[in-house]
């Protein structure tokens, strides 16, 4: 299984699938949330890591 991102979503923690847009509960791995696209755009931004370049 592929790793994937845990975020919160209402207050539950779900795995995030980029490919699929999705998200499926941990402790309820069959369900799955479909995400609109700003919901997508914000988990994406959440999970992606952001390298600050250093200070001179």
């Amino acid at each position: 299984m592929k790793k994937m991102p845990k975020v919160v979503h209402k207050g539950e923690e779900c795995f995030f699938d980029k490919e699929t847009r999705r998200l499926s509960p941990v402790g309820r791995p069959w369900e799955s949330i479909a995400l609109s696209e700003f919901q997508y755009a914000h988990y994406v931004a959440l999970t992606t890591p952001v390298f600050f370049a250093p200070k001179h």
